[in-house]
């Protein structure tokens, strides 16, 4: 179709209408965060940065087999990196153009102007399917539909290498998202309506190839944890009665939330009513009429809607039930048909009432814009979730509060402060407050009453406390989920008292959440670690006895969650207090018991051989260290066991020790002193001394290394050196008579009387102190 120069005119003003509509209401995305799986591409893109050929693994964090749209998500990575700001405006921008495509595409097939802008833009402004312009990993839909229109558009032109194009253009929004492969189904209708002849129909059905090939490339491409799979495997768990009732009911809520979220929310996205059911049937009885009557582009169109959905009826209605955005990003595709059927419902009115066919259309526009933003909070909402899921609290806070700020009627509210406010618990943050808030609202919550009922219990007043637990208790008896969930807010409270400082708060409520749950290991090994805080935050004004308490305490507890739960770490930990307390053998026993369960525990290894160390037992306790330093090699290691070859007589091993110890800390001054130590023992003076001069650069104003340098360069024959040595470690402060002997001695072999008796005479006025084993390793 060739478009006149005022057509043109009217092109180049909807585009600019259409990217002003575009910031008005998506343009406040650039300020989200990352939504559910996003982290996980972001993640692949920095492994592929670093190995091109995991572009192509299955193995990847999120292995969606969408070449395509990978692809392009890689690219925009490459550009700026693993910016939320710019991949949502990526998201918004492709939106966009799928939006003039489709306007584009119904104009090449014949309808009239008003008719194929109105599509484009009721098409970008359609409130159903906000969750795939939302979500960064969503930006498949957007771009698949790109590539659909575009593949349908190809077919409208006179080219001979339409087919081509098509074919090409239909492969890349497969692997943008497979479930486009169902729209086939569209130009293979219009050619049998339009009589299709035997060589236009050889041509449309080499185009299924490549299409096949598209489709089975991103299954086999795809990891198996998607919401397809497990819908499979949950067919296998299902009688097909029940699998069929789901689907039809999944089909329904569908074609209702095309009709009833278009441009306007009568009720919130999360929820489901009973006539939605009702309108859904209406409005597939629709559909399959305008498909019946043959009636163009209507038929079209309800083909489009059908189409679009039919490979989300795959999914079981738990699936869709369990969504916390509703099914929005499943309409995308379909919502493209509805937006054509909306539209020429619009020019009908148009064509008849121009005034308010325009103002019927501003109302939709503005309706749309507002609702849009409203359900920003949903994104917000399920952003939060997905930031709790990678443990990443702070920011989960600061998404459901802006969720909370935004638009909270549309929210399902009663989750989100459940959710918040037991974030909140755990954190710096008040939760009081929202928490009064939360049962202001919805005062039979039982959640929000265990809450509660659970801050109660941690108050200082004791009879408050007595009160609160007694009813918590019964709680517990009448709800299956009362004692893990009081049993949680416990411990959260607890460890938000623990991140202000507070241990004694924090002792109160995770010992009020042993006695809700006595079994909860996670509570009883952080009331252990709260009682070693506590000891060491008054260890300088508490008594002996008081100290020992805790650390009684500690380990009353700690062998209760190793009862409950024999994990390594609670027999590491024991193993910690036991060794504080002085008590080794019990240590040992508990550092064993956690190398017997987790053999490449390097923590529990070093322990071991520094109470072996300790007795004595030095063959043993090199052992250790040996095998401490192949499970996990560190300077300190190397430092200890070159120590031990020392002290035993392995100067040799020392010395490969202690240069293993100074390649992993270079900047270590006593390694570099012991192992000038062990050179010099081997004879290697130069070497010794180029190691002490290093240690020297890191610390100038030791005096020891001075003298140590002095004595390697004295064993050399450089007279003038040692002297100098000497001397440095004199002024530094070391004061030894040895120093001022050497010194002296020296001068005079060289005839140098006159100075040799001033160092004499600074020999008598300084006080002589004891020299320390000096050739002896300088334990850290």
């Amino acid at each position: 179709m060739k478009i006149d120069r005022d057509e043109l005119r009217v092109w180049l003003l909807y585009v600019a209408a259409m990217a002003a509509l575009t910031w008005v209401a998506f343009g406040g995305l650039r300020l989200h965060q990352l939504d559910t799986h996003d982290a996980e591409s972001f993640a692949d893109h920095l492994r592929i940065e670093q190995d091109g050929s995991y572009f192509f693994s299955p193995d990847k964090e999120q292995a969606t087999g969408r070449l395509f749209a990978d692809a392009v998500k890689y690219a925009t990575f490459l550009v700026f990196g693993n910016d939320a700001a710019a991949f949502h405006l990526l998201v918004v921008a492709v939106h966009m153009l799928a939006a003039l495509l489709l306007a584009l595409l119904l104009r090449r097939m014949g309808l009239a102007i008003e008719w194929a802008l109105c599509a484009g833009l009721l098409f970008l402004l359609n409130v159903a399917h906000f969750q795939a312009i939302h979500h960064i990993s969503a930006l498949d839909y957007p771009l698949g539909m790109v590539c659909i229109c575009a593949a349908l558009i190809c077919l409208e032109s006179t080219s001979r290498w339409k087919w081509g194009y098509f074919s090409a253009l239909m492969v890349l929004a497969i692997q943008s998202h497979p479930s486009l492969a169902a729209l086939w189904l569209l130009p293979l209708y219009r050619l049998w309506r339009a009589g299709l002849g035997r060589r236009l129909f050889y041509n449309f059905v080499a185009t299924a190839l490549p299409m096949a090939l598209a489709v089975i490339a991103s299954v086999l491409l795809a990891s198996r944890n998607t919401s397809t799979w497990h819908a499979v495997d949950e067919y296998a768990a299902s009688s097909p009665i029940v699998i069929a009732v789901g689907q039809l009911r999944v089909l329904l809520l569908f074609c209702s939330r095309l009709l009833s979220t278009a441009h306007w929310l009568p009720l919130p996205i999360h929820s489901q009513a009973l006539w939605e059911l009702g309108l859904g049937l209406g409005v597939v009885a629709s559909l399959i009429y305008l498909v019946y009557r043959r009636q163009e582009p209507l038929d079209w169109a309800a083909l489009w809607v059908l189409a679009g959905l039919f490979p989300y009826m795959l999914l079981t209605a738990a699936t869709i039930d369990g969504l916390p955005a509703g099914p929005s990003r499943y309409l995308y595709i379909a919502s493209a048909g509805s937006s054509i059927l909306l539209a020429a419902a619009w020019q009908y009115i148009y064509c008849r009432q121009r005034y308010f066919g325009g103002a019927l259309l501003l109302a939709i526009v503005v309706s749309s814009c507002v609702n849009l933003r409203k359900v920003e909070a949903i994104s917000h909402y399920t952003s939060a979730r997905s930031y709790s899921a990678r443990l990443e609290i702070d920011t989960a806070l600061d998404q459901y509060e802006q969720a909370l700020e935004k638009a909270p009627d549309v929210l399902p509210l009663e989750d989100v402060y459940t959710r918040y406010i037991i974030m909140l618990m755990g954190s710096e943050r008040d939760f009081h407050s929202p928490l009064a808030a939360a049962l202001r609202r919805f005062p039979d919550s039982p959640r929000l009453q265990i809450y509660q009922l659970a801050a109660r219990a941690t108050v200082e007043e004791e009879d408050v406390r007595v009160q609160a637990m007694k009813d918590l208790k019964q709680k517990i008896y009448t709800l299956n989920y009362a004692r893990n969930l009081s049993s949680r807010a416990l411990y959260n409270i607890g460890s938000g008292f623990l991140k202000r400082g507070d241990e004694s708060n924090a002792i109160r409520a995770f010992e009020q959440g042993v006695v809700v749950d006595p079994q909860r290991a996670k509570t009883l090994r952080i009331l252990g670690l709260s009682y070693l805080q506590q000891a060491a935050k008054r260890a300088q004004v508490a008594s002996p006895e008081e100290l020992a308490s805790y650390q009684q305490k500690a380990i009353i507890v700690y062998k209760k969650g190793i009862e409950v739960d024999p994990d390594p770490d609670l027999f590491y930990a024991l193993g910690r207090i036991y060794e504080v307390s002085g008590y080794l053998d019990s240590a040992q026993a508990a550092y064993q018991a956690c190398v017997e369960r987790k053999p490449h525990h390097a923590p529990s290894l070093q322990h071991i051989a520094q109470i072996y160390q300790a007795q004595g037992l030095y063959p043993q306790a090199i052992a250790y260290w040996e095998n401490a330093i192949e499970v996990a090699p560190n300077s300190d290691a190397y430092f200890f066991l070159g120590n031990l070859y020392l002290q035993n007589g392995n100067t040799t091993g020392a010395v490969q020790a202690y240069t293993e110890a100074n390649r992993l800390e270079p900047n270590s001054i006593e390694v570099l002193a012991n192992w000038g130590n062990a050179l010099k023992q081997l004879g290697q003076f130069s070497e010794a001394a180029l190691t002490y001069r290093r240690a020297i650069e890191l610390a100038p104003e030791n005096p020891y290394l001075y003298y140590m340098l002095g004595e390697v360069e004295n064993m050399q024959g450089n007279a003038e050196q040692a002297i100098t040595s000497f001397a440095q470690s004199i002024e530094n402060g070391i004061d030894y008579d040895e120093a001022y002997t050497v010194i002296v001695d020296l001068l005079r072999a060289r005839g140098r009387e006159l100075e040799a008796k001033k160092w004499e005479k600074k020999r008598a006025v300084a006080q002589s102190v004891e020299r320390p084993l000096l050739s002896q390793p300088l334990i850290k």
